[in-house]
């Protein structure tokens, strides 16, 4: 009998101790995503594995200032940055590759070819407007870049800085990439000329065109048909005609401590279950599992031009894409 309680006393330390030991050293995961969609992962990718997970959110400035940051964290992965900004990322040697046996039932062309990082969501640049302020003008909703070029547009336009802002970034390189650079670059001159206001984030120009200061601003469009649900006078359109496919994904950092668990997460990442979870909470994202097959999706693309990216230019001259569009 004492023998058996022995046995049973010496199980639950150590069950406690490994516990603790689980507790104490989580996976620690950067995200720039939403808090809600983070959460949502992050709860899940837990009750489905049992590890524990720490989350620091990455600051909304320049991707530089994100680097820095992610240097002096001690973090495993990061979730949510673009390809382009993985693809710096990787240049500076910061990345961890890992290829996912569930990357087999991806197309290749989706994913980098060293498995430094995994894109998990594709998305497109959109506008979104405040359907008043357009009533008032008595025009209709923009759609392309050429139209915010008009006379009702000067002063109705409030952007974030192209710095911090992927949607603004974005555009500018996939009109650039479209165009080509002498176009481009007259494009920037003239809308250069429609006196936009720049704001710090995202959130700033959004409140913007709900409370009618400015009539439109740009973002990603998944964010921008979330609006358009919830606000009746709103309205989100995918730029026709100059635009990008913007890939977010994960990716295992340089120094990290929880390896196992790390790789663990991005396998979940690509599940079904958490693709499931994140629809469950309608948290709007397209996910690349059903890039070939989503007719949503292809619905609302239709005729869109998209650029063919070129990760090296658009990852390595982006303090120099930005200063020739803002002085062009």
């Amino acid at each position: 009998m004492k023998k058996f309680f022995y046995t049973l006393a010496l199980t639950c330390a150590l069950t406690v101790s490994t516990t603790c030991t689980a507790l104490a050293n989580p996976l620690k995961v950067a995200s720039c995503m939403s808090e809600k969609m983070t959460k949502t992962i992050t709860e899940g990718f837990t009750a489905a594995t049992q590890i524990p997970v720490e989350v620091v959110y990455l600051p909304s400035g320049s991707f530089d200032e994100k680097l820095n940051f992610l240097y002096k964290k001690n973090v495993d992965c990061v979730l949510g940055p673009t390809q382009d900004e993985f693809y710096a990322a990787e240049r500076v040697n910061m990345l961890v590759p890992y290829a996912s046996e569930q990357l087999n039932n991806l197309p290749e062309d989706l994913q980098p070819r060293k498995n430094s990082w995994t894109n998990l969501w594709v998305g497109y640049v959109a506008l979104l407007s405040n359907k008043e302020n357009l009533n008032k003008m008595g025009i209709y909703a923009p759609d392309t870049w050429l139209e915010l070029l008009g006379n009702n547009f000067k002063d109705e336009i409030v952007l974030p800085e192209y710095e911090s802002s992927i949607a603004g970034f974005s555009s500018i390189t996939g009109i650039w990439q479209i165009k080509g650079e002498a176009m481009a670059l007259h494009y920037a001159h003239e809308f250069n000329k429609q006196k936009i206001k720049f704001v710090k984030s995202e959130d700033d120009a959004i409140a913007d065109v709900i409370k009618g200061k400015h009539t439109v601003t740009i973002l990603p469009l998944h964010r921008a048909m979330k609006l358009e649900s919830e606000n009746e006078n709103l309205y989100a359109s995918i730029i026709q005609d100059a635009n990008r496919e913007i890939f977010t994904g994960v990716a295992l950092l340089r120094g990290l401590q929880q390896e196992a668990e790390a790789q663990k997460f991005v396998d979940y990442l690509l599940s079904d279950d958490c693709v499931n979870l994140l629809a469950d909470h309608n948290v709007q994202r397209w996910h690349v599992k059903f890039y070939s097959s989503d007719e949503e999706r292809r619905r609302l693309i239709g005729n869109t031009q998209i650029a063919v990216d070129d990760l090296g230019w658009i990852s390595m001259s982006r303090k120099d894409i930005i200063k020739r569009w803002k002085k062009a």
